[in-house]
């Protein structure tokens, strides 16, 4: 997918020099390749995560600024001015997520009203400032005449303002009123011969509410809202009554979802059955005349793409039946399906609600839906740009499996709508005279996930009806994980129910220097555990560690703020006719955030098998290494290696021997030549 720079139309008037240098610079872009957004064989291979960019020249200097990071503070502070602007006037306010709509009646009569959309607001960067731009989605000029209303003036407008980031780590923002006022003066402009009262007194109110609760929502300085919090790992629960708000996160400032549970969501297809212990689902088509169409798939996820637009892909494990020549056992293809976001809102009564009680006379309340639109979906990788599958398949096989795959993709987005599990997220809020927290339906466990720490606390609104279905959101950035976060859990139980598995955010422990450290200590792992790891990538290595047949699958285990993972090697080498080398290692790893350690303990053994196999003999050493990491250090090197040379016992053997037999480990031979420079005896006899 390329930009095609030569063929660009200019929209502004600028001069002619200008524009013969912004041509020029153009084209030299696309002469250089640095139009190229990503290729299919690159997608394909990072996918599901998203494929990197090539890096653009900039003319500029650009800030140090996370501007995606603001854009999702200012939505998440946009969202909770919707909340406040809805206690405020309720009767003239009818916020969502996308826009809020204000209404100003005239003070003579109810026979005229101005009403105007304005957006969620945008960050962006220019140069070396930052802007916000706002856009008026539309305002409309009501005028009664008999029944409907007789619309006389409509605009449509956007306008920039240049904003202060107070705190890079806040994120905080500092508009002026003044700036939005003469921005909305601007986009109202065409109506201000007609209705130039209701235009004044729109812009002498809104100003000041939209930039008080942005502002106080920024700062978190107004309490009474629900509180957001970036650095959390949110969750979204789906209870048993109705579809609830788990955590006040906004999922747009998450990119990546992992689905676990044990209801619906878990079977992805109709007629889904657990096929077999390596956690996939089969789907089964009969054809009129008899023949079948099995497919075995693995657990679905989705990533999103932009504000409006989800990424939901399935991973295809064996296509088999009767309609194909042949089956076909898959290894690395994913079917992805390009989804837009929707906004829907039902009435339901409030009955049962914690703050029914307290306030008889609310008998409804609306839910705001943030939903999958399945209906809409497309596919956006198609068949025959997937080699695996090209290259083996027939013809009539490839149009027989894209035609059933959509028939599977219909029947199970339908099942989805008809349980209502496309809903991502749901805002309920009382139609009248609505307090904060109170309607928000809660009815969960909720987790908080932080740099420093694991804090687990339970909603007393929770549940028990029914087993609920756990969503989790984490943070992946663009760096892929260096093992497969579906190995790694904690235990999720809510009461009455039975074990969730909640994904621990990238944020929490794969912090930059933890990264250092694994490249750092891998490339002496190397040359005992990962011989066939090539340019010592611990990502690669842990790869083959988890193919290789005479190793164990690692076992992740995290206790509050540690990551414990635990695995075991087994090598054998023919040394002589009548010995063998047995090296097996347990290696044990703990990490904690600040203060990464990696601990290794084993056992050496020397196997004698005789001529004949008359009887095997060895005598085993066991060893305990400890590396800590110099945090000094830029890159975060093992500075040294301890030794605890006391756990050593056994039968004595020449030191040469053993120093030959462990000479491919860095680990050992330092470890060994430390304890044997103790003195004459120490170096002849170990």
């Amino acid at each position: 997918m390329v930009l095609e720079f030569y063929d660009t139309a200019v929209i502004s008037s600028i001069s002619q020099p200008l524009h013969l240098h912004l041509t020029q610079y153009l084209r030299y872009l696309q002469d250089e390749g640095h139009n190229l957004l990503y290729t299919l064989p690159h997608f394909k291979r990072t996918f599901p995560f998203s494929p990197s960019t090539p890096s653009i020249y900039s003319l500029g200097p650009v800030p140090d600024i996370d501007v995606a990071s603001i854009d999702a503070r200012l939505r998440i502070a946009w969202i909770k001015a919707c909340l406040v602007a809805l206690n405020l006037s309720c009767e003239h306010v009818r916020p969502t997520t996308e826009s809020i709509c204000l209404t100003e009646y005239s003070s003579e009569d109810c026979d005229t009203r101005f009403e105007v959309k304005v957006g969620i607001p945008k960050v962006y960067l220019c140069g070396d400032q930052v802007y916000l731009r706002i856009t008026v989605t539309e305002g409309n000029f009501y005028v009664t005449r008999g029944i409907a209303p007789d619309v006389v003036q409509r605009v449509d407008g956007s306008f920039d303002i240049k904003i202060n980031v107070l705190s890079h780590t806040k994120l905080e923002l500092s508009f002026a009123v003044d700036d939005i006022k003469s921005g909305l003066e601007t986009c109202f402009h065409p109506l201000s011969h007609s209705c130039g009262q209701h235009i004044n007194s729109f812009l002498e109110t809104f100003p000041l509410a939209y930039h008080s609760a942005i502002s106080k929502a920024m700062t978190d300085a107004d309490e009474r809202a629900p509180r957001f919090d970036l650095e959390a790992c949110g969750t979204i629960v789906k209870g048993a009554p109705s579809p609830g708000l788990a955590t006040t996160h906004d999922l747009h400032s998450f990119d990546f979802v992992q689905i676990f549970d044990h209801d619906s969501l878990s079977q992805q297809f109709r007629s889904l059955h657990e096929a077999d212990g390596r956690s996939t689902s089969q789907w089964t088509r009969c054809s009129a005349d008899g023949k079948t169409f099995n497919a075995n798939f693995g657990p679905i996820r989705a990533r999103f793409l932009s504000d409006d637009k989800v990424v939901v892909w399935i991973r295809p494990k064996e296509f088999s039946g009767s309609v194909l020549a042949s089956s076909y056992v898959l290894n690395d293809l994913s079917l992805a399906f390009e989804v837009p976001i929707k906004m829907s809102e039902e009435m339901c009564p409030s009955n049962g609600t914690p703050s029914s009680a307290s306030n008889p006379d609310r008998s409804e309340i609306i839910q705001h839906h943030v939903c999958l639109d399945l209906q809409n979906a497309e596919l956006v990788v198609n068949l025959c740009n997937l080699g695996e599958l090209v290259d083996h398949a027939e013809t009539v096989d490839l149009q027989t499996i894209g035609s059933s795959i959509s028939e599977m993709w219909a029947s199970y987005s339908k099942q989805l709508v008809d349980k209502s599990h496309h809903v991502l997220l749901t805002i309920p809020v009382c139609k009248a005279g609505a307090c904060s927290t109170d309607d928000i339906l809660s009815s969960v466990k909720a987790f908080t996930c932080s740099k420093t720490k694991l804090t687990r606390y339970t909603v007393d609104k929770h549940s028990a009806k029914g087993e609920a279905a756990l969503i989790v959101v984490g943070m992946c950035g663009y760096r892929p994980f260096p093992f497969d976060p579906s190995k790694l859990f904690i235990e999720w139980i809510p009461d009455g129910g039975s074990k969730n598995s909640l994904f621990i955010s990238r944020r929490y422990f794969l912090e930059g220097r933890i990264l250092r450290f694994f490249s750092s200590i891998n490339d002496r792992l190397a040359g005992i555990a990962f011989g066939s790891a090539p340019g010592g990538s611990w990502n690669r290595a842990l790869l083959t560690l988890l193919e290789a047949p005479e190793s164990g699958v690692p076992c992740f285990k995290v206790d509050g703020t540690k990551l414990h993972i635990e695995w075991m090697l087994c090598k054998e080498e023919k040394m002589t006719e009548t010995y063998d080398l047995c090296c097996q290692i347990i290696n044990k790893l703990s990490i904690e955030i600040g203060t990464p350690n990696i601990q290794m303990s084993g056992t050496f053994s020397i196997k004698s098998a005789p001529v004949g196999n008359t009887g095997v003999e060895y005598v085993a050493w066991p060893v305990l290494l400890c590396v800590r990491l110099n945090y000094t250090s830029q890159y975060g090197d093992a500075r040294y290696v301890e030794h605890q040379p006391d756990l050593f016992h056994g039968e004595w053997l020449p030191f040469g021997q053993i120093r030959r037999l462990l000479a491919q480990s860095v680990f050992f031979e330092r470890a060994v030549c430390t304890h044997a420079s103790g003195g004459a005896e120490g170096s002849s006899n170990l």
